[in-house]
């Protein structure tokens, strides 16, 4: 027991070693699950760390500043939040708005852990108050920072049952492994449609951009047993309109082998034989781009499925 002579305890022990001990435990799980890869996957699950790395930060502040001093401890978090950003500037990296929001988040979750962890929670919940308070703050903590990297699993689960087929307006609207700058909506199709007339076509708008495009992004890579890439497409203006194909390399991102075609106004399938769209030489396939040129910027298209057609078994011919 502590007599009145006897030292009390440190103010603020208890977030100290929560704290150090939740920053020791995300560095051990980023080095060793290696975060620092390039898939979306790899780049959701290094920006959710911002958000429990930010938790852990605040609550080793405020034990090492103690509860008194509790606005100066989440000042200095704000401070170092927005100066870890501050700094990207400096180097090749882009600040980001998002991972900044997740740090000011993980604050804002430790200041609501550190403030509702004393007498209010131990007269609710009596001496188990503070520990569920806290199982509280780390299951929102960890649903918020797991929501993305969970998206894109679920949607790269998705993709490798769809396939050959890449992309299709009869799932919806894309989710996160299809990029646009273009605007894109889902219609009914018109009569002579390949999928048939009422079927889910993408109307796209093409964007005001070098290349405006859509982007699948970390495609399945082995196109191997298969003999062309077939795309769903109707020129809804009119005019003819030219229509490329690019194929991108993880192994070799600068470089690109790409075909093009030029469309007549009507419902049709083009195709783009892989034998001249893929060069197996230059490395691991990674994304495919459909586009247009710049002289169809705000051009309305309808885009269908895009799908990978020949002679494997099962591939929808």
């Amino acid at each position: 027991m502590n007599g009145p002579g006897a030292p009390s305890r440190p103010a603020g022990r208890l977030p100290a070693i929560l704290g150090a001990g939740a920053l020791t435990a995300l560095v051990v799980v980023q080095q060793t699950l290696h975060l620092g890869g390039t898939s979306r996957l790899s780049l959701a699950l290094n920006d959710a760390m911002h958000l429990p790395m930010f938790v852990a930060v605040t609550l080793l502040l405020a034990g090492l500043l103690g509860r008194r001093r509790l606005g100066l401890a989440l000042g200095a978090a704000v401070a170092l939040a927005v100066a870890t950003e501050a700094v990207q500037l400096l180097t090749p990296r882009d600040a980001s708005l998002v991972d900044l929001g997740h740090d000011l988040l993980g604050i804002l979750l430790a200041a609501v852990g550190l403030l509702g962890a004393g007498p209010a929670a131990r007269r609710v919940g009596g001496r188990a108050g503070p520990v569920l308070w806290w199982a509280g703050v780390g299951l929102v903590t960890l649903g918020l920072a797991g929501a993305e990297p969970l998206r894109i699993h679920l949607a790269e689960r998705a993709r490798d049952r769809a396939f050959p087929v890449l992309l299709t307006p009869a799932a919806g609207m894309p989710g996160p492994l299809v990029a646009t700058r273009s605007e894109l909506g889902l219609v009914a199709a018109p009569p002579g449609w390949p999928a048939g007339a009422g079927a889910p076509a993408f109307e796209v708008v093409w964007a005001e951009e070098t290349w405006p495009g859509v982007v699948m992004l970390e495609v399945v890579p082995d196109w191997s047993d298969y003999e062309a890439l077939a795309v769903d497409v109707d020129v809804l203006d009119g005019r003819p309109i030219t229509l490329t194909a690019n194929v991108q390399y993880r192994t070799e991102p600068r470089r690109a082998t790409w075909l093009w075609r030029t469309l007549q106004p009507g419902p049709q399938t083009v195709r783009f034989p892989l034998a001249d769209l893929v060069d197996p030489d230059v490395g691991t396939i990674d994304r495919l781009i459909v586009h247009v040129t710049a002289q169809d910027a705000g051009r309305r298209t309808l885009l269908g499925a895009v799908r990978l057609v020949g002679h494997a078994p099962g591939d929808g011919r």
